[in-house]
């Protein structure tokens, strides 16, 4: 079972979890006297697969955006990670008119 909390740890210092609005976990971290928030799972990834290239996204395998796990996480396309989400039911496409696609949270 998930722990409700979650403390990220960078330099010695724990990092207090927040939800973020569009429901990925972020916390806030200080670069040179400038606070910046940061999604767990870019963290996560750039620690344990690597640098990201440009223009690739990260992709929740199981579609679990609080999932930050490495095994569940990869670098894809854009086209990628939205066939992902097509294929998984998470998003519809009603038509070729944008405003009329749909995420299924």
């Amino acid at each position: 079972r998930r722990l409700k909390t979650f403390f990220l740890t960078i330099i010695g210092r724990e990092l207090k979890k927040h939800n973020h609005y569009k429901g990925y976990d972020v916390v806030h971290i200080s670069i040179r006297g400038k606070s910046k928030l940061v999604k767990v799972h870019s963290l996560v990834a750039l620690a344990f697969i690597g640098k990201r290239n440009k223009g690739m996204q990260i992709n929740h395998k199981d579609l679990d955006k609080k999932n930050n796990h490495v095994s569940n996480l990869e670098y894809v396309t854009g086209y990628q990670n939205v066939q992902h989400a097509v294929l998984n039911g998470a998003y519809v496409v009603r038509d070729n008119n944008r405003r009329n696609k749909q995420w299924v949270v």
